[in-house]
């Protein structure tokens, strides 16, 4: 990576202004060193700085020239909307001292995964020799877990410095337990820090699924529509509400996909990364790890690598449960609303009938109450033998004929305008939606 694209992603990177908050582990060190978190990124970077070696007589640790010896700081934060807990004067000389790699801060803004090693030459009596082996890593965005690694191993002392960035101070917590628990493993070999974040990435997405897995059997009881939880399906269910779990879990369950398959291949990139370092040792004529270390890392890795192929395996098996609910709910959806139209279609037809019933009635009537509307306004007088008819019989059409007119030219208007705003309302929904529309 060259200088310009390197200073563009670190000056990306948001840091701390206030109380820095750092935890250290050196695998040398005394319990006491690797306690807890601290808050003085300076006192942080010294050890990091220092070197460290084992006397033969066994007595305690003084600082010298280092030698199988694993130091690690872990910083909360990451690239998102959590700013690293050190400043960035004192991670800027983090980076620098330990000569990580440049293509670290890079990987941190990776969002979709990325991993990689780099192998550092230099020449020795005309041959280039193989001196030390860095691994940068960065997990996918997800809500499994968000962490970012770096390590760099010195190949003939077997000595590494590595730095882990992740927002979640309990997995930080939870690493720092393994590599207590592992202490003497990291010691002889320090790139086990690769394996054991792999597990405890592992362990992150096993809660995950675990957490997948009941929610979907959650809904499945909710539904009813399952071999375990079979009943029949009432009117008052929130459908909504499941509808809405149900598109959760599925856009949770694609994350589960993404996780699991970056870390399959991440399982067999730290397989292979295990055996590269001993390869390069052995083609500098050192001694690599006993037969027996070597197994029991494959076996181990291995098993952690079936662990995930299983999680691979029951992510699909829940994508596929999920959008059979899914099928289960809009055909319940459907079955509800043609009961519901149905019942609707019913109670049209008794209106329909009453509507049919009053008509007929006032056909019959309509007659008999025109004659005697028109007998009541006065045109006709039948009070004598004779009928006599008013002069003025005819502005009683007249003013009918008039307002008719009038009734009818208004209902017209009405209809006209209403059709006019109905449009109006039609083009101002379809011209917002076609702005809510995202760009492509």
């Amino acid at each position: 990576m060259d200088d310009v694209l390197y200073e563009k992603y670190f000056g990306d990177l948001k840091f701390t202004h206030g109380v820095e908050r750092v935890r250290y582990f050196g695998s040398l060190e005394e319990q006491s060193c690797n306690a807890g978190w601290g808050r003085d990124g300076d006192a942080i970077l010294e050890l990091m700085q220092a070197t460290y070696t084992i006397p033969e007589n066994g007595s305690a640790i003084t600082p010298s020239k280092s030698t199988s010896a694993l130091r690690l700081v872990g910083i909360l934060g990451n690239s998102g909307s959590m700013p690293l807990s050190m400043s960035a004067e004192c991670f800027t000389q983090l980076v620098e001292s330990c000569k990580f790699p440049k293509e670290f801060a890079q990987s941190i803004f990776a969002n979709n995964g990325s991993f990689a090693r780099f192998v550092e030459y230099d020449e020795f009596q005309g041959l280039d020799v193989p001196t030390s082996l860095s691994v940068v890593v960065q997990t996918p965005y997800s809500p499994v877990s968000n962490l970012s690694l770096v390590i760099r191993v010195d190949i003939a002392e077997r000595s590494a410095k590595a730095c882990v960035l992740n927002y979640n101070t309990s997995e930080i917590n939870a690493l720092w337990d393994r590599l207590q628990v592992r202490q003497g493993m990291v010691q002889k070999n320090p790139l086990l820090l690769l394996s054991i974040v792999f597990e405890e990435f592992g362990y992150a997405s096993e809660l995950f699924r675990e957490q997948l897995d009941r929610e979907v059997a959650r809904i499945e009881r909710a539904s009813g529509h399952t071999s375990l939880s079979f009943r029949p399906s009432a009117w008052n269910t929130e459908y909504e509400a499941l509808t809405r779990d149900l598109h959760a879990c599925s856009t949770d369950l694609i994350f589960m996909e993404h996780v699991t398959e970056f870390e399959r291949t991440w399982g067999a990139f730290c397989k292979d990364t295990l055996s590269v370092l001993e390869t390069l040792r052995l083609e500098r004529g050192l001694q690599g790890l006993s037969k027996r270390e070597t197994v029991q890392t494959a076996q181990c890795m291995d098993y952690h690598l079936n662990l995930s192929q299983m999680r691979k395996t029951q992510a699909l098996a829940l994508q596929k449960r999920v959008q059979l609910q899914i099928n289960v709910l809009y055909s319940l959806i459907s079955q509800r609303d043609s009961k519901v139209n149905l019942l609707l279609v019913k109670a049209a037809k008794r209106d329909s009938t009453a509507m049919k019933t009053i008509s007929i009635l006032t056909l019959v009537f309509l007659p008999g109450a025109f004659i005697a509307s028109i007998f009541s306004a006065g045109i006709f007088d039948l009070q004598g033998s004779a009928v006599n008819i008013s002069r003025m019989w005819w502005a009683y059409f007249v003013v009918a004929g008039c307002l008719t007119l009038v009734t009818v030219a208004l209902w017209f208007w009405y209809m006209r305008w209403r059709s006019a705003e109905d449009r109006r309302e039609e083009n101002a929904l379809q011209k917002g939606g076609e702005r809510e529309l995202p760009q492509i």
